[in-house]
C-alpha cells in the first residue's frame, strides 16, 4: 500500500517543464530539487533571500554533502562560481577540482601574506590561535602580547615593513617564530634570573607551538607549494585539513584561511551577485559564539560571498549563525535536543520539528529567510548532480548517449519492482522512457526527468 502512495503521487505526474541550463533563464538561481508535496522544481534563488548564506545540518550519511557538492558544482557551471572548500575530515578530497592535501603533499605557510600587509596577517593569525589554543588577551595576557611580538620580529628579520605588503620577501613560517621565542628564553636565563613570570610565560608559549613548528609532518615549517592568493580564482579548491597533526593544528590553520578569506572580499568592495563560495565542512568550531562569520552574514550579500555551514555538531554553532543565515537545509537527526536547539534559533514550527526524524535520506527540511518578517520552510528532495562528469553532460555535444544509460538504469530498476506497482503505473513508466528514447533533442528537463523516475523506483525498492 505505502509502495502504491509513493508511486502514484511521483510517477504519474507529468514530466517538470523544460528549462534550459542558460544564465539568461537561471540568473541568481540554483536548481537543487522537488518539493514533497506540490512536487515543484525548487530554485535557491539568492537575490531572493536575505543573504546567500547556508547552514546545512544532519546525520552522516543523510546528504549533507550530496546536497553542498550539487550545489558548488551547479553554481560552478552556470554562473561560474568560485569555491574554497575548508575541508576537516576529507569529504571533499575525491571531488574538488584541486584538492590540497594540507601537511601531507601540499603545503601552506599560513604566515604567507596573500597581498596583506604583515601587521593586518599578524592579527588574523592571532584569532587563529586564540580559537584553537585558548590562547587570549583576558586569560593569557603576557602569552598573548609576547606572541604578537615575537610574530612581528619574524616579520622584521625577513626585511618586512609591518605596515607594508612585499611580495618579493621570504616570508617567515612558525618555525622562526618559535626559534625567536626560544632565543628571547636563553636571554633571559642567562641575564635575568629573577624574571620567573617571564621566563614561564614565554615557556609555556613554547609549548604550545613547540610540536607544531618542530613537528607534524612540517605542516608549520615548510615553505608554501601553493599560493594563498590564488586559492579564491582556481574554480572549485578543496583544503583538505584531515592530515594535520590534531585538531588543534586543524581549527588553526582553518581560522586564519578563513579570516584572509574575510578581509580580502572586504578589501576587494561591494560586489553584486556571489564570486565565491566558502564551504566550511564539519569546520562547527569556525562557527561558535566568537566566530568571525557572525558578523560577516549579519552584513549579507554585499561582499560578492557565499558562506556555507555543513556539520553533524549542531549545538556547536553559534545561534547567531542559525538564525542569521539566509538558508538552512536540515537532514535526519536523531537527537531530540539538536532538533530543539535548531527549532528555537529559527523560529521552526513543531510540526516541522517532529518531520526531522522521519526524514529518508536525501530529503531534508528547508527553511529559506526572505526579509525578517517572511521565511518559507518545505521538505525538499534533493536532485544530485553527476559529479566530474557534468561537464560532459552540458558541454560536449554527445547527450544522447548519457541519457540512454540512465533510461538502460531506469528500465533495470523497473523490471526490479513491476510485480509491487499496478500496471497502469508500469505502463506509465514505460511510456515516458520510450519518449525519453525517441527525442533528438536533449535539454535540461530531460536529466531531471530521468533522475526523479530513478529515485522514484529507489524510494520504491527500499520500501
Amino acid at each position: 500500500m505505502q509502495a502504491r502512495k509513493v508511486f502514484s503521487k511521483d510517477l504519474t505526474r507529468a514530466p517538470p517543464t523544460a528549462v534550459e541550463p542558460k544564465q539568461s533563464i537561471l540568473k541568481g538561481k540554483v536548481y537543487l530539487g522537488w518539493t514533497k508535496y506540490q512536487h515543484k522544481l525548487f530554485f535557491w534563488d539568492w537575490e531572493k533571500l536575505v543573504n546567500p548564506h547556508m547552514v546545512v545540518f544532519g546525520m552522516s550519511g543523510q546528504g549533507k554533502s550530496t546536497l553542498v557538492k550539487t550545489f558548488l558544482e551547479r553554481c560552478k557551471i552556470f554562473h561560474r562560481i568560485n569555491a574554497v572548500i575548508i575541508d576537516f575530515s576529507g569529504e571533499y578530497s575525491d571531488y574538488a577540482e584541486h584538492n590540497l592535501q594540507l601537511g601531507s603533499k601540499d603545503f601552506l605557510n599560513i604566515m604567507d601574506l596573500g597581498g596583506l600587509a604583515p601587521r593586518e596577517r599578524i592579527e588574523q593569525l592571532m584569532h587563529g590561535f586564540e580559537t584553537a589554543f585558548g590562547l587570549n588577551p583576558k586569560d593569557s595576557p603576557l602569552q598573548y602580547i609576547l606572541l604578537q611580538e615575537f610574530l612581528e620580529e619574524a616579520y622584521r628579520r625577513k626585511g618586512f615593513d609591518l605596515d607594508k605588503y612585499s611580495e618579493n620577501i621570504e616570508t617567515p613560517t612558525l618555525l622562526d617564530v618559535y626559534e625567536i621565542a626560544k632565543e628571547k628564553y636563553e636571554q633571559l636565563e642567562k641575564k635575568y634570573k629573577r624574571s620567573e613570570g617571564m621566563k614561564s610565560s614565554i615557556e609555556s608559549l613554547m609549548a604550545k607551538i613547540r610540536f607544531y613548528a618542530l613537528h607534524g609532518s612540517g605542516a608549520f615549517s615548510r615553505k608554501s607549494t601553493i599560493r594563498l592568493d590564488e586559492i579564491t580564482s582556481k574554480g572549485i579548491i578543496n583544503l583538505d585539513l584531515s592530515k594535520l597533526p590534531d585538531e588543534k593544528a586543524r581549527i588553526f590553520v582553518g581560522m586564519s584561511i578563513l579570516e584572509y578569506l574575510i578581509d580580502r572580499m572586504r578589501k576587494e568592495g561591494e560586489y553584486k551577485g556571489i564570486k565565491l563560495v566558502i564551504v566550511l565542512d564539519e569546520a562547527h568550531k569556525l562557527a561558535g559564539e566568537n566566530s568571525p562569520l557572525i558578523p560577516l552574514i549579519k552584513e549579507g550579500r554585499k561582499y560578492g560571498f557565499a558562506v556555507v555551514v555543513s556539520t553533524q555538531d549542531v549545538p556547536d554553532v553559534s545561534r547567531k549563525v542559525i538564525s542569521n543565515a539566509g538558508s538552512l537545509f536540515i537532514f535526519k537527526l536523531q537527537d531530540y535536543e539538536q532538533a530543539e536547539y535548531i527549532a528555537k534559533s529559527t523560529n521552526m514550527s513543531q510540526h516541522f520539528m517532529n518531520e526531522i526524524f522521519k526524514l529518508n535520506r536525501g530529503w531534508c527540511i528547508a527553511k529559506l529567510n526572505f526579509s525578517e518578517e517572511q521565511s518559507n520552510t518545505f521538505i525538499l528532495r534533493v536532485d544530485p548532480i553527476i559529479y566530474r562528469r557534468v561537464k560532459v553532460i552540458f558541454e560536449e555535444p554527445n547527450l544522447k548517449e548519457i541519457l540512454m544509460r540512465k533510461i538502460e538504469e531506469a528500465e533495470k530498476l523497473l523490471e526490479e519492482i513491476a510485480d509491487k506497482i499496478p500496471e497502469e503505473h508500469r505502463n506509465n513508466a514505460v511510456d515516458l522512457l520510450s519518449r525519453l528514447k525517441s527525442k533528438d533533442k536533449i535539454d535540461f528537463s530531460d536529466f531531471i526527468a530521468i533522475n526523479r523516475l530513478i529515485e522514484e523506483f529507489r524510494d520504491i525498492i527500499n520500501v
